[in-house]
């Protein structure tokens, strides 16, 4: 009995491990903002010291121009771009940068704004233009399309539909209409949708985001007239908090706990929403945080953003979660954020390389590191995968691949 025992103890150790070791999802970026959804992961795959000086760029690919960032899954690396009013969808392999496949249409005004998402065997992205699109990520054969101003009445934002696809079971949630729309992920149905918006407002620039509350499935959309709290399962909105109109709203709400911190630009401020499913509880509201373009991460309590709008030098601060105070600012451009094991990595739209250490007393840099010397412009997050960080330029239409491997 005893031998018996040890030996299917021994199985299914092995059997654990080979799991952990087979596991690729564990090692892949399937979504907008990391596979929290918030910019903050762990990856014990990096060295630190390889982001000083200047970078090991492994390969540079021409995409087209887009705000697009990348996503990856099983070493293949999937973005969008636009070249000549056509956007284009890519499969490159994560290691050189060849092109696997790609997937072309006709866009009038090109330029998407939104990062793909990945579930599975299938991709899925969202135009400029409203097309929603699922295909098979190793061919890149569509399985199905919708077009959300055509077939479900929206109105077309102004600079476009920006916020990524969200999935979650069997959904595909999108910032669309005014409180959102919900299609399932296998046959691009309509599950549930909000009403057409009014008409000054329209869908926002932000990705829905999941929360997760008191054991049930929330989702946040953060539209033109506010934050809209809603039902995962139909989409019924259980409260809204107003925001004003005029204002982009671009920057991702960020769930902190139980509690939801919102943001925008052109000196409309921030606040600090507790979650509950009657209405929403303002625990403070302020103009110490105004994001024009970029989402902020939290580390230990404490909020890190670019304070401003957009063009020169701005204060990227750092601000306390329970007080909304400001703790301290630092001098720079337009930047975007990666939080990786407790450290602060900082992409300045030139391309610059900032890590950080992340504390409430002072800015502490620990490192600088430059990957380019012409007129790029990094708009969207960097991303970290399996040793390898990939950068997203709009105005050159370029991914660059850094080596930040042990």
């Amino acid at each position: 009995m005893r031998s018996r025992s040890f030996v299917c103890i021994i199985v299914i150790f092995l059997f654990g491990v080979s799991a952990v070791l087979t596991n690729a999802d564990d090692y892949d970026w399937p979504r907008w903002r990391g596979p929290n959804g918030n910019g903050s992961i762990v990856d014990d795959s990096w060295n630190i010291e390889a982001l000083s000086g200047e970078a090991q760029i492994l390969w540079k690919v021409g995409v087209g121009q887009g705000y697009s960032s990348v996503v990856l899954k099983d070493g293949y690396v999937y973005t969008m771009g636009s070249w000549r009013g056509e956007d284009t969808i890519y499969c490159l392999d994560a290691e050189t940068g060849e092109e696997v496949w790609t997937f072309t249409y006709d866009e009038a005004t090109g330029i998407p704004n939104s990062t793909p998402t990945i579930d599975g065997k299938y991709l899925y992205t969202l135009s400029r233009e409203g097309l929603v699109l699922c295909l098979n990520i190793k061919k890149g054969k569509e399985k199905w399309r919708r077009d959300i101003p055509k077939e479900l009445k929206d109105m077309i934002p102004g600079y476009g539909y920006a916020g990524s696809p969200l999935i979650e079971e069997d959904l595909v949630i999108l910032n669309a209409r005014s409180t959102g729309i919900a299609l399932h992920k296998k046959t691009g149905k309509v599950v549930w949708v909000s009403p057409i918006p009014k008409p000054r407002y329209s869908a926002g620039y932000a990705t829905p985001v999941l929360v997760n509350y008191d054991s049930h499935k929330y989702v946040a959309i953060f539209n033109w007239d506010g934050l809209n709290f809603v039902e995962f399962q139909t989409g019924r909105v259980l409260w809204s908090y107003e925001w004003p109109y005029y204002t982009e709203i671009v920057a991702d709400p960020l769930i902190i706990g139980d509690k939801i911190f919102i943001s925008s630009g052109y000196g409309v401020g921030c606040a600090l929403l507790k979650i509950n499913t009657d209405k929403p509880e303002v625990i403070w509201r302020n103009k110490n945080m105004s994001n024009h373009v970029s989402s902020c991460v939290q580390i230990d309590g404490y909020i890190y953003g670019i304070h401003g709008n957009i063009g020169g030098w701005l204060p990227f601060r750092c601000i306390d979660v329970s007080t909304g105070e400001v703790m301290w600012e630092q001098k720079m451009t337009m930047a975007s954020f990666l939080v990786l094991n407790e450290k602060l990595i900082i992409l300045e739209e030139d391309g610059t390389l900032h890590i950080v250490n992340p504390s409430p007393s002072s800015y502490q840099e620990i490192s600088i590191c430059t990957t380019t010397s012409k007129p790029y412009k990094y708009w969207s997050p960097p991303v970290l995968c399996n040793g390898k960080l990939f950068l997203r330029d709009y105005l050159v239409g370029e991914v660059i691949c850094v080596d930040v491997s042990k």
